[in-house]
């Protein structure tokens, strides 16, 4: 309300100027400089083509960035406008004074037909909102004014006719859009193009009824420059500053929901950690459930070898991960990671389970051949559902070519990439891909999931793991740059081999892990 208050108060001011300068104008000014009045027409109408340039730059801007696309040809019709104003001044120079006024009258008469298309966006053909017909549109308007300049010409009919039906015609237009923006349902929203638009019209009627002198057009342009003004700032204030503004709070909100999140899961955990020892026989039970999901720890898939280790750090895991086929030629894989432990993270599993995999072949391969197809799908029916708020998972899904040996993959946030390791020594994460954590962000954030691809080399292997495997503060068995040394100091290995080496690492802690550890080693 206080910032209404402020604006009303800002534009009350601005109108109490400009009647004060055009009451200065009227009783000093033109008698004071009579002899001059020429050069003071000259210097307005520049000013004119100034301040309506400033706008050309902020709706083209607009339009631009998306923020209100039909400001695109607005912008248009704007320009020409300045540049049928720059024609004026031309036929001024040369004292062709109804030329001038005539192409002055034409300009405005562009400024008001290109804002109609945005005032009446909501209302035309949805064909005109492509852009394609929008650039048509300005081609017709612009075939339409040389129409209408040879209609003009003083072999037809008087030049002032023209002039004073192109005036009439625009004075006409401003007062449908002074009426239309005060009827509005948001006129406090857009109070600054009520003033635009009563400055326009009240300027284009000086310009209109009164006989054409120096005196009247200095007049009606200045409070043209003053719409022009309101134009421009509404434009900026609306389209630029109040979303930033809205962005700025929204980023504030998500920060604070990212800040308490691990706060909300620690709590939630250790919940579950607490439950009563009542619940053992049937926590044992629900594990054998969750494992018998898990693949073998050992696949084949023809000349390609999967190995799979999976250390849950209570009963249940937040961990989970599938192997499994999606025709003759492709493989998928996936590794997932729920926030928590316990019960509710291995249901959370389930829910998984049952959505990254379809049980229909056709489903299968439709999403499993486009991993970010696959995410995109998950996070949206992740969102269908009312699970808790703080409730989120990470995960890494990918397709293998058995033929080609290319891998097609994307990370649904996943905070630790996969490591591919040449059988030259090379060493390179997969965290090429885009893609955003699964968790309920409905209505405040859309993310988008892109997939790269990688060609893989007889004698590659690609690790892929949960972060349990190189939190040294949780779990303590790796961190990254160690990880990465182990597999240079064992390329000897086989894969086999350099799988046992990892476990053994990891046996004499996993019954005192902080977090769940899941990996798969892969070779080709």
């Amino acid at each position: 309300m206080i910032q209404r208050l402020k604006k009303t108060q800002m534009h009350t001011v601005a109108v109490l100027a400009v009647i004060l300068l055009l009451t200065l104008n009227q009783t000093v000014l033109f008698t004071a400089f009579a002899p001059g009045l020429t050069e003071y027409l000259v210097t307005m109408l520049g000013m004119v083509i100034l301040a309506f340039g400033f706008l050309v730059n902020g709706l083209y801007f607009n339009s631009q960035m998306g923020i209100k696309k039909w400001h695109h040809v607005t912008a248009y019709s704007t320009f020409f406008m300045v540049f049928n104003y720059v024609i004026g001044l031309v036929f001024l120079s040369r004292d062709n004074l109804s030329e001038m006024a005539y192409y002055l009258s034409m300009a405005r008469l562009w400024f008001v037909i290109g804002n109609a298309v945005w005032l009446y966006a909501d209302r035309l053909s949805l064909t005109f909102k492509d852009i394609k017909y929008k650039h048509l549109g300005v081609l017709v308007l612009l075939l339409l004014q040389l129409i209408v300049v040879l209609l003009g010409m003083p072999s037809v009919w008087a030049i002032e006719t023209g002039a004073f039906l192109a005036d009439a015609f625009t004075a006409s237009i401003l007062l449908i859009y002074v009426l239309n923006t005060f009827f509005r349902e948001d006129m406090a929203v857009s109070r600054g193009y009520f003033y635009a638009f009563v400055a326009l019209f009240v300027g284009q009627v000086v310009m209109t009824l009164s006989a054409m002198s120096a005196e009247t057009l200095i007049q009606g342009h200045l409070l043209w420059i003053l719409g022009s003004a309101f134009y421009w700032k509404e434009i900026h204030v609306s389209n630029l500053l109040v979303p930033k503004q809205e962005t700025l709070q929204l980023q504030n909100q998500f920060n604070l929901y990212a800040k308490n999140l691990k706060k909300i899961i620690d709590k939630k955990t250790l919940q579950v950690r607490e439950v009563n020892k009542k619940l053992i026989d049937e926590l044992e039970y629900a594990k054998i459930i969750q494992q018998s999901l898990l693949p073998d720890r050992k696949m084949n898939y023809r000349d390609v070898t999967f190995y799979s280790e999976y250390f849950p750090c209570e009963r249940l895991s937040g961990d989970f991960y599938d192997l499994y086929r999606l025709d003759d030629d492709h493989v998928a894989l996936y590794l997932l990671d729920v926030s928590g432990h316990g019960i509710s993270a291995a249901l959370m599993t389930m829910f998984s389970s049952n959505y990254l995999k379809s049980n229909d072949q056709n489903l299968m391969r439709y999403r499993g051949f486009k991993p970010e197809r696959n995410l995109r799908h998950f996070y949206d029916q992740f969102n269908h559902m009312n699970f808790p708020d703080e409730v989120h998972m990470v995960l890494f899904y990918a397709t293998l070519n058995l033929s080609t040996k290319v891998l097609t993959y994307c990370s649904g946030g996943m905070n630790c990439a996969p490591i591919k390791f040449s059988k030259s020594g090379d060493v390179r994460y997969l965290d090429d891909s885009e893609g955003f954590p699964i968790c309920r962000l409905d209505g405040f954030f859309t993310p988008e999931f892109k997939s790269e691809q990688i060609q893989l080399e007889k004698g590659d292997r690609i690790l892929f793991f949960t972060d349990g495997l190189v939190d040294m503060e949780k779990n303590g068995v790796f961190d990254t740059d160690e990880l990465v040394d182990f597999f240079k100091a064992h390329t000897a290995l086989s894969a086999n081999e350099l799988n046992r080496e990892i476990t053994r690492r990891i046996d004499p802690i996993k019954n005192r892990l902080n977090d769940d550890i899941t990996y798969i080693l892969m070779e080709v």
